[in-house]
Formats: structure tokens, sequence, C-alpha cells
């Protein structure tokens, strides 16, 4: 696997209605599940001022959407990926993420702690 940008593809339903077929380049469920939230938070603060998010706006917004540092892969021979977990919680998604997104079952840790 050459060092290609990371992706997922999510199917998410808002006020605009189902949006299929969106694009997360961000490995980990928990970064479809940040998406998530995200997207409510934005449309719940629209919604406020009568206001509502395009599907445009969707797809354009999670299409840029980058997270330099989490669970980003650097290196392919041999694999290398960097993630910036700072606490128990973080690790395990990064170690979730790994197995879902990678296929790692198996893990070398180089570990920074201040």
């Amino acid at each position: 696997m050459g060092l290609g940008r990371p992706q997922q593809v999510l199917h998410v339903g808002l006020g605009v209605g189902e949006l299929p077929d969106l694009l997360l380049r961000l490995l980990g469920s928990y970064q479809a599940d940040n998406a998530g939230v995200a997207l409510a938070a934005v449309e719940g603060f629209l919604h406020v001022d009568g206001a509502r998010l395009t599907a445009e706006q969707v797809h354009r917004g999670l299409g840029a959407v980058r997270a330099p540092g989490r669970l980003e892969r650097v290196a392919d021979d041999p694999v290398v990926v960097i993630d910036a977990s700072h606490n128990p919680a973080g690790i395990g998604a990064t170690v979730r993420g790994l197995r879902e997104s990678l296929g790692v079952a198996r893990l070398g840790v180089v570990l920074g702690v201040c």
C-alpha cells in the first residue's frame, strides 16, 4: 500500500436530508463519529438563525478536513504512523483506528512523555 491519502466514506442524515458518500480523509471510526458530532453542532448553531447546511457545503467541508499528527501515515517500508494521543482514551482510539483502518494486529511503539 502506497502513501495514498487515508479516507473513509460516511453516510450522514442531516436536516438537508440523507448524505451518502461523504469523503472524510481521516482514519479511525472515532474520526467519523467526531465528524457527525461536528456536523450536528454546526447545524444546531445555524438553526438558531434559521439557516441550514447545504449538501455541497458538507461535501466541501468534510473533504477539506485534515488532522496532521492523528493517525498520520508518514512512511510505507516499514509502515510508520504518527499520532499525538495524549491520554489513555486517545491511545485506545489510536490502537482501534490502526486495527480498523490499516489492519494492524501487532504494533511497535515509540512513546514520548513530558
